[in-house]
């Protein structure tokens, strides 16, 4: 889970959350205010002569809020400033132009009242 590590502590070191708010993988019942990063598959590594090779894994993060404005306005902070980053040994590349509307109906339904979440979806690049 390094590359999760390493974007946790990216956004800890931005100021986005403090640490206790991130998660890796799911999100929580609580808090409702929270960003969660998910991994994704990322394209076919490539592989060079000797062993050497290119992995490009991806993820994704989510920003959970109860008030949709501020969850979008955290996405794309974080879209600007993770994107054309270094961060550990990955060079980090947004994929889309803006955060994308991820609310679930049953992040709607939410006991403690709707809650609204936002996604990055981003591909690195990592040498090994």
């Amino acid at each position: 889970m390094t590359l999760i590590s390493d974007i946790v502590t990216a956004l800890v070191a931005l100021g986005y959350m403090s640490g206790t708010d991130l998660f890796a993988l799911r999100f929580p019942a609580t808090p409702p205010k929270c960003i969660c990063i998910i991994l994704l598959g990322g394209k076919v590594p490539s592989e060079e002569m000797g062993g050497a090779g290119i992995d490009y894994p991806a993820f994704q993060i989510q920003v959970r809020d109860i008030d949709p404005e501020q969850a979008i306005d955290d996405a794309e902070a974080i879209r600007l400033a993770l994107n054309d980053s270094t961060q550990g040994s990955y060079s980090i590349f947004t994929t889309r132009s803006q955060p994308s509307n991820v609310t679930s109906p049953e992040d709607l339904s939410a006991a403690g009242g709707p809650l609204f979440r936002f996604a990055v979806d981003f591909e690195t690049i990592s040498a090994r």
